[in-house]
């Protein structure tokens, strides 16, 4: 895939390839733009004509290829052959080895890019270097290579491209990565709670509640009726309904903004997209005390934006239900990693998966810390859940695949049916605690054979003298007490990834 620098940094950050839509702002043209929506792949050398077009909007811009690995891809696709002729196909059984570029429709998965190829070791430094300045570009997680070859070897694909008659398929993604966003932020918080467990593991499987009961959260049923476009889904409950359409409102605000033209775009203001969504809902609504409840919230959400009358908690207090201090903490807090550190007392884990949804709505999966992204396993499986999303909205036909393993919380790899931990989990507990110096969860016993036992005390502490050797040490981690240290603590990636080692994940 040809590119240039920019592009690629916006790429990757994103979660997903896509077309200029995608990009939500300023995309410079290069080969994505020939036929929005679909992304072109060369299959070795690129033509000079098609290097110009990904360099052609400022002086600044470098060339750059991205290799993709299509093992994973089935569904109807187009190709050209070395004659220029353009045709449809079943990939991959009815490729016949004369492909020389393919044209798939957008978005697909960033976790499909294995490699980035520059022209140069001087285009290499040039873009790490730019995009050191970024936070969230992980640059550094590719294969990085020089390969001259493919930017100056005799190319035997016709470009310019004449004649191309694929239709337009750019479509904004604000949707799907508003529900990546959300999916990351469960995992994020998903350790404090098993309401938010529960949300992380629907929103990432929509097949998860097939065997369990119907699920009894009207919040958790109105998110995911938003983020699989099912209205039908949140119907039967207020709370949830009104949550899907504000998610849809932000959303839809978000896509307005992005479609206008250059001197026309600003960035919306969700918290009054919010406010006029929910006093649309209070005027819809004819019984008066879930009226009288919906004017009392509105009130303190602009009070919260002002100066209100009201401490945190005193809002908290006087808003029980989770929909309603969701909103309140949407209002008080602006970014995706303000909500992670958050704390307060009176919060509930139902509260946060609130939170996690109208904060994912409105970042999207850019906004998300790259320590959160780099999480093992997390950028695999939502950028697949993305791009499968966008493909199903737009009946595309195309599968990409089976989707890779969610990730398991730590909360819930530790949790039990019973009192009593699996040797394998004890081991994994042990490893959190003594990572995290968490000692006061820790009881260690020591147990001793018959015989008499000495105590000897000096400069260097108490002594227990015996003969012999000590018949079992034992240490036991406090299950309950390591729980609500875990509700209270953002565990660092490095220690997350030792635990799920010992938990032989």
């Amino acid at each position: 895939m040809l590119t240039n620098q920019l592009n690629l940094m916006y790429t990757l950050s994103a979660g997903l390839v896509t077309g200029p839509k995608g990009f939500g702002g300023k995309h410079y043209a290069d080969p994505l733009s020939v036929v929005p929506g679909w992304v072109p792949l060369f299959d070795d050398v690129i033509p000079p004509a098609a290097l110009e077009l990904a360099r052609s909007e400022e002086s600044h811009l470098v060339p750059i290829v991205a290799s993709l690995d299509l093992s994973a891809l089935r569904g109807l696709i187009h190709a050209q052959d070395t004659h220029g002729q353009l045709r449809a196909l079943q990939w991959p059984e009815d490729a016949r080895g004369d492909e020389r570029m393919l044209w798939i429709p957008a978005p697909l998965p960033v976790a499909w890019i294995q490699g980035i190829l520059f022209p140069s070791k001087e285009a290499r430094a040039l873009v790490l270097e730019q995009a050191a300045d970024y936070a969230n570009v992980p640059l550094d997680s590719y294969k990085l290579q020089v390969k001259p070859r493919l930017y100056s070897a005799k190319s035997t694909v016709a470009w310019p491209i004449y004649g191309l008659s694929l239709p337009d398929r750019d479509r904004s993604l604000h949707h799907v990565s508003g529900v990546g966003a959300v999916q990351g932020l469960l995992v994020g918080l998903g350790n404090r709670g098993d309401a938010l467990v529960t949300a992380a593991r629907h929103l990432t499987d929509p097949t998860a509640g097939a065997a369990e009961e119907p699920l009894q959260d009207p919040v958790l049923r109105g998110i995911l009726a938003w983020a699989q476009r099912d209205s039908e889904r949140a119907n039967a409950d207020v709370q949830g309904r009104m949550l899907a359409r504000l998610l849809t409102a932000i959303i839809d605000a978000k896509t307005q903004a992005g479609d206008a033209t250059d001197r026309e775009r600003c960035p919306p203001d969700t918290q009054q997209v919010v406010l006029d969504g929910l006093e649309a809902e209070r005027q819809a609504l004819a019984e008066p005390k879930w009226q009288d409840a919906l004017a009392r919230l509105i009130a303190d959400l602009k009070g919260s934006v002002g100066l209100g009358d009201a401490t945190v908690s005193e809002l908290l207090q006087r808003h029980q239900k989770p929909f309603s201090r969701g909103l309140i903490l949407f209002f008080l807090r602006q970014r995706c990693e303000e909500l992670l550190r958050f704390e307060q007392p009176l919060l509930t884990d139902q509260d946060r998966v609130v939170a996690a949804a109208l904060f994912g709505a409105r970042g999207g999966w850019m906004e998300l810390p790259q320590a959160l992204k780099d999480v093992p396993g997390l950028t695999l499986a939502t950028s697949h859940r993305m791009a499968m999303l966008a493909q199903q909205a737009d009946a595309t036909g195309l599968d990409l695949g089976p989707a890779p393993p969610r990730i398991q919380l730590l909360r819930e790899l530790l949790s039990v049916e019973g009192d009593r931990w699996a040797k394998r989990q004890q081991d994994g507990a042990l490893e959190l605690v003594r990572g995290m110096g968490w000692q006061q969860v820790l009881k260690t016993r020591i147990s001793l054979g018959k015989g008499d036992y000495r105590l000897q005390v000096d400069g260097r502490g108490a002594h227990l003298l015996l003969d012999g050797e000590v018949k079992a040490v034992t240490t036991d981690v406090d299950m309950g007490r390591l729980f609500e240290l875990l509700a209270m603590t953002a565990i660092p990636a490095r220690i997350d990834a030792k635990v799920r080692k010992t938990l032989k994940l």
